[in-house]
């Protein structure tokens, strides 16, 4: 593009779309807990907590239009023939209320009860549609706002809860809803179901006219959008090729969409794609926003912005901040919708920072003062303003906890309040900490910025000076830091770190507790090896955990909670009971001790007690089991009957007194079904040999030896670091090194089978791997034989070998596993870990 014809395109522009950079002028404020704005003409109406605020966008002026004395507060409105249609809820999701509220008089005419919400709303000429209850469809009476007609539209989740309407679209006799990427059409004078329609959630349905609907699909990669007939759910026509997002309009006879990455228009007459305009190549760009004005199409996102005109001509582009979306412009002032208000911004640039370190001082208080009405902008000059304004930035936080500025948990308090810590955060340095400790003393704990305050103070500040504060404040000194009831975790954690005699003295009193907190004792146990001194080597010592038989079967089965409510079962769940043909009453339950949540087991009822527990060999978990007979993942049969099959009621008639179930060849405790799970052997009731029954061995295939060469040992304190503060009574499959001769690391409270098959052969545990079996594996593979004899777990040790590395990764599920990186030091001719960082996790 020439000079001449760009200059010649901003001399066009110019009055009709202001083009940036610009420059905030003013903010009139809103402060909401919903995003929920409707705007009329020029005025903009919103909800605020209690109140329903009118903004007049070109006079700036700002007024309570009304205040509810209900318990909830305004989430949404909509405004129709100048009424107010609010939808109201409370933080519990549990109560909610359709409001209409009279603009002229501004007074309430009339609430509803909801239990589904916060109701959103639409109009036909004489009735208004709702949603009122989770699944339902509810017609009532513009004038009487009587209910006319309810209807179920039956959609339910997994988990039986049925799901909420997220908008609605009037056309002519055709009511359409949308609930979770499913359409359904009813009738708007009886809620009769006519049609009902899924489509893939990647953008919102759009109505094109009075009898049709475009709606967004995809499948495998490909994309495409669906143009429906309103009357039938019927396609009437597609255009393949069309990635339709949430930021979608009509304009101009054309379906116009952003991804953030790329603009497409579609031809709704042609019915075709007309063009595209690509931003770059990256797939998506946050911050789309996507507007028509006069004729233009404007759009942008964190890549860029372009005006456009109807034949997809780029006609200008700029930067992300030089077009915004706004509401309202008189050409020279843009009024934009922010999420604390109206912002009203002029052409311009932001100036540069002062030099004077009084006109920063100022300016920086200013800004500070300012900070919720601030955009990107003005965010990041106030943090090169900020430097050397340490006490003015814990000035204005002081004042903004004990001022209780909060309003609610929310977007706006998370941007309010910790944005603005996070600037202090980057410009605070150690100098700033003793102010930053005064401050903290004399404000609330309950202030959301509070928290924040004190998490840079423990990484800013002096570590003698910090940690004397945080001890005064455990200790509940008078002129203290006031922690609060409940300690953060982070200040314990902090605490653990700490040489000062105090911080071990804690650290070791937090380990010995049986009721702390998991973590905080793990934490303390890794850090009091290196910095604790003699007492703190001497307390993790007692804490090592020494070799524990495992309690029977029967009682790991924990069959006396097994028929609590759901939440406050242990490891077991009854499913059923009846009475079989011997008159005795069996139940049949999933239990997880053997590796899998869906596992059936059957139990006999004898004298009110569970007895006689046997596992069934076979699982409910029907995707996840390898059958290595059929040579596929599929559920084991039992006598031809699936999983499902026996729950349904076969199971009465199959199980009780099966020897199938009940065999147990080397009588040890365990069923041969039980020992086919575990991989042990079903004819000798000592598997390893060590003198202990395969049913109550820690680890029925490693014999108990100790610990014999320096490596062995290593990894002996790292399974007691990683898993002994981890209670968790289920099967734990460790994978063997090659060439290793295993022997038992205590640390897991369940059995820990050790896995000695070749590559090619699958454990029996591997095959029911799900949410119940751990996989533990200590160190990368070796990559040579040699490597794997002489360091089967592959430890990385300094020159002395007073210094060792290990990596250990535990998979608890299918989507939940996590790795640490175990750093270990010998002191004393003893291994400690003095360190243990997640590396990763999923």
């Amino acid at each position: 593009m020439s000079l001449l014809t760009a200059f010649f395109l901003s001399t066009i522009l110019a009055p009709q779309v202001p083009t940036g950079p610009f420059v905030r002028q003013e903010t009139v404020p809103i402060f909401g807990e919903a995003r929920g704005s409707h705007q009329i003409g020029s005025k903009l109406y919103s909800p605020s907590h209690k109140d329903i605020i009118v903004i007049d966008i070109p006079s700036k002026t700002r007024k309570v239009l009304f205040t509810t004395d209900s318990a909830l507060y305004f989430q949404t409105i909509k405004v129709h023939n100048g009424k107010i249609y609010a939808g109201l809820g409370d933080t519990t999701y549990k109560s909610y209320e359709l409001a209409c509220i009279d603009i002229a008089t501004q007074k309430q005419d009339w609430v509803i009860k909801a239990t589904d919400g916060p109701p959103e709303v639409a109009f036909s000429s004489t009735k208004i549609f709702t949603s009122l209850e989770p699944g339902k469809l509810t017609a009532l009476d513009m004038k009487t706002h009587n209910r006319l007609w309810t209807t179920d539209i039956g959609l339910k989740d997994a988990d039986d809860w049925q799901l909420g309407v997220s908008d609605f679209m009037v056309m002519n006799e055709i009511l359409v809803a949308n609930c979770l990427s499913t359409l359904h059409a009813v009738s708007p004078q009886t809620g009769k179901l006519i049609w009902k329609k899924e489509f893939e959630w990647n953008g919102e349905p759009i109505q094109v006219n009075d009898t049709q609907i475009v709606v967004p699909q995809e499948e495998d990669e490909k994309h495409w959008i669906d143009c429906l007939d309103a009357t039938s759910g019927k396609v009437a026509w597609t255009v393949a090729g069309a990635e339709m997002s949430s930021r979608s309009l009509i304009t101009n006879g054309l379906l116009v969409s952003n991804s953030g990455s790329e603009v497409i228009a579609v031809d709704l007459a042609k019915k075709k794609l007309a063009w595209t305009h690509k931003f770059n190549n990256e797939s998506y760009a946050s911050g789309a926003f996507l507007q028509e004005y006069n004729g233009l199409i404007l759009a942008g996102s964190a890549v860029g912005s372009v005006i456009l005109d109807s034949k997809g001509k780029a006609l200008w582009s700029g930067d992300p901040n030089a077009i915004v979306q706004f509401i309202w412009t008189d050409g020279k002032v843009i009024a934009t919708e922010t999420n604390v208000g109206v912002a009203y911004y002029r052409k311009g640039n932001l100036p540069p920072p002062p030099a004077q370190q009084s006109e920063k001082k100022a300016l920086a208080k200013k800004m500070i003062a300012d900070f919720r009405y601030l955009d990107e902008r003005e965010r990041e000059l106030l943090l090169v303003t900020g430097n050397d304004c340490g006490s003015e930035f814990i000035e204005g936080l002081k004042l903004i906890n004990l001022a209780k500025k909060d309003i609610g948990y929310n977007y706006d308090s998370y941007e309010y309040h910790y944005k603005l810590a996070e600037i202090f955060s980057k410009i605070c340095t150690k100098d700033d900490c003793p102010e930053l400790i005064k401050a903290l003393k004399e404000m609330s704990y309950e202030g959301g910025i509070f928290g924040s305050l004190l998490q840079i103070l423990m990484r800013k500040g002096d570590p003698e000076l910090v940690t004397n504060a945080l001890l005064d404040a455990m200790d509940k000194k008078e002129g203290a830091i006031k922690l609060g009831p409940k300690i953060p975790e982070s200040v314990d954690r902090y605490l653990s770190t700490r040489s000062d005699s105090r911080a071990v003295a804690r650290a070791i009193a937090v380990l010995e507790d049986p009721n702390a907190d998991s973590y905080l004792r793990r934490t303390a146990y890794v850090n009091l090896g290196l910095i604790g001194g003699e007492q703190g080597r001497a307390a993790v010592k007692r804490m090592r955990r020494q070799r524990t038989l495992l309690k029977p079967i029967i009682d790991r089965l924990e069959l006396e909670k097994a028929e609590l409510p759901e939440g406050e079962q242990g490891y077991s769940a009854f499913i059923t009971k009846a009475v079989a043909s011997d008159g005795r009453t069996y139940g049949l339950f999933t239990s997880v001790i053997l590796g899998s949540d869906g596992d059936l087991w059957i139990a006999e009822l004898v004298a009110g007690k569970w007895v006689n527990p046997y596992f069934v060999g076979v699982t409910l978990n029907e995707s996840q089991p390898f059958h290595m007979e059929v040579g596929k993942w599929t559920s084991p049969l039992f006598e031809g009957r699936s999983p499902k099959e026996l729950v349904a009621g076969e199971w009465i008639k199959l199980l009780p007194q099966n020897s199938t179930i009940t065999r147990d060849t080397d009588n040890d405790g365990l069923t041969d079904a039980m020992e086919g799970r575990l991989g042990t052997n079903p004819e000798n009731p000592d598997t390893d040999g060590d003198g202990d029954i395969d049913s109550i061995d820690p680890s029925p295939n490693a014999p108990y030896i100790a610990p014999r060469t320096e490596g062995e040992k290593v990894i002996a304190a790292t399974i007691d670091a990683r898993y002994q503060f981890s209670h968790w009574d289920v099967p734990a499959l460790f994978a063997a090194p090659k060439g290793w001769k295993p022997i038992e690391f205590p640390g897991w409270d369940g059995p820990v089978i050790y896995n000695l098959g070749s590559d090619e052969e699958i454990h029996p545990l591997r095959n029911v791997y799900s949410h119940g079996v751990t996989l533990i594996d200590v160190g990368s593979p070796p990559k040579t034989l040699e490597q794997a004899l002489e360091n089967p777990f592959n430890i990385r040790w300094n020159e002395d070998k007073t210094v060792a590395q290990v990596s250990v990764s535990t998979y608890f599920d299918f989507l939940g596993a996590d790795g640490y990186e175990v750093l270990l030091q010998k002191i004393d001719g003893e291994w400690y870990v003095v360190r243990m960082s997640m590396s990763w996790v999923s």
